[in-house]
């Protein structure tokens, strides 16, 4: 489980930056996962698609979430912890229809993670796309739910604290 963070991305002035340009700030960046899969965040990928949209803007589908774009924001300024300390949960799932060819995917891996943000705690997944090539890249967020049981968890652990 992973608490999030208020990060506060700024430019060089002190201002807040932007979703896209905290995106912009990622592209690039390499994550490392436990198994030794290495994943990056890509500004575009073949087929003219951009990963801004997918992975950023793009909400994940949500179920029993209330603010989904202040929790989806959130998220965004965290993704680089979430995406490391996510695991496994499906590997190599089959483009379905072969929708994603032109963008010369293969298949998907999914990996979850969970979080909390000081209220409510979520279970997240991702979209890990395996490109032609062999390399993977940060796709989409997937779902995301409320998880009671986890708040209960740390709720109980905190009054004990």
């Amino acid at each position: 489980m992973l608490r999030l963070e208020k990060k506060l991305f700024t430019k060089i002035d002190g201002t807040p930056m932007t979703q896209k340009e905290i995106y912009n700030s990622l592209v690039g960046k390499k994550i490392i996962f436990s198994d030794g899969i290495t994943v990056k965040i890509v500004q575009w990928l073949p087929g003219n698609k951009n990963m801004y949209n997918e992975l950023f803007k793009r909400y994940p589908r949500y179920n029993g979430v209330n603010s989904i774009k202040d929790v989806n924001n959130n998220i965004n300024e965290n993704i680089i912890e979430l995406l490391e300390n996510s695991k496994s949960k499906t590997k190599n799932e089959a483009d379905y229809l072969n929708r994603h060819t032109i963008n010369k995917i293969n298949s998907f891996d999914t990996r979850s993670v969970s979080l909390y943000d000081g209220s409510k705690a979520y279970d997240l997944d991702f979209s890990i796309a395996k490109m032609q090539d062999g390399t993977y890249v940060a796709y989409a967020k997937r779902n995301l739910s409320i998880n009671n049981e986890l708040l209960k968890k740390i709720k109980k652990r905190s009054t004990y604290e």
